[in-house]
C-alpha cells in the first residue's frame, strides 16, 4: 500500500523503481504472504484497524462534500 497510508506491520512495501522490479517485488511479497499465513493474518488485522481508524465513513463523506460541493 502507499507509504503514507500504512505502517510496516500493516503492508507489504514495494519500491517503485521500474515496472519489472515492481512486478517482481509484488510477486515476491505475495509469495511471502502465501507461505506465511500468520504474517498475512497479522498484516490483514492491522491494516483493517488502520483503515477503520483513519477512514471513517463520516470523515470520508465530509471530505468529499468539501471537495465536490455541487
Amino acid at each position: 500500500g502507499p507509504g503514507m497510508l500504512a505502517t510496516d506491520d500493516a503492508a507489504a512495501y514495494v519500491e517503485p523503481r521500474d515496472e519489472a522490479a515492481v512486478v517482481s517485488d509484488i510477486a515476491a511479497a505475495m509469495r511471502d504472504l502465501a507461505e506465511n499465513p500468520t504474517r498475512a493474518e497479522a498484516i490483514s488485522v492491522k491494516a483493517r484497524a488502520l483503515a477503520e481508524a483513519r477512514f471513517r465513513w463520516d470523515d470520508v463523506a465530509a471530505s468529499w462534500t468539501a471537495a465536490y460541493p455541487e
